[in-house]
């Protein structure tokens, strides 16, 4: 009886292996790059504090995403230092230049489009390792880049 009962257990053990859902990479160990194809990615996994710049005559543009483990996206384009925008970018934060939206995971992309008084922008790219690589376009002054990296900042 003893014996039936270790390879049920055993024989379930084994069952559960090999068709329980596989994990992500990136929710395992950031550094090992590109999520596979098919890899199945909890949002929680990307929360976090982004950080991309852009070279202006200006000066520089920070662009900052805070992606949330709710799914949901904050992007802030400014000339603040990180920690500052760290600090203005919550959610249900009061600000009209925080853009707002819901982020979507599949197969190793992402994609969102994020909403303010001024703009509608839509994002769609890669997660490579700690970082988002997208591809943007916005509804203001028609701006728009190709393979931006979004670096993730610890801590913020």
């Amino acid at each position: 009886m003893r014996g039936k009962r270790f390879c049920l257990l055993l024989l379930f053990l084994l069952a559960g292996i090999i068709v329980a859902p596989r994990t992500s990479v990136f929710a395992q160990d950031p550094s090992k790059g590109i999520v596979p194809f098919g890899s199945k990615i909890p949002p929680a996994a990307l929360a976090g504090f982004y950080e991309g710049a852009e070279k202006h005559e200006g000066g520089t543009h920070h662009t900052y995403l805070r992606l949330l483990a709710d799914g949901t996206v904050l992007d802030l384009n400014t000339r603040d230092s990180r920690e500052t925008a760290a600090k203005r970018m919550f959610k249900g934060a009061v600000d009209k230049l925080i853009a707002v939206g819901t982020f979507k995971l599949e197969a190793g992309r992402i994609q969102f489009t994020t909403v303010n008084k001024e703009a509608t922008i839509h994002y769609q790219g890669e997660v490579s390792g700690d970082s988002l690589i997208l591809d943007w376009k916005s509804t203001y002054k028609d701006a728009a880049a190709k393979k931006e990296v979004f670096k993730l900042i610890p801590g913020l």
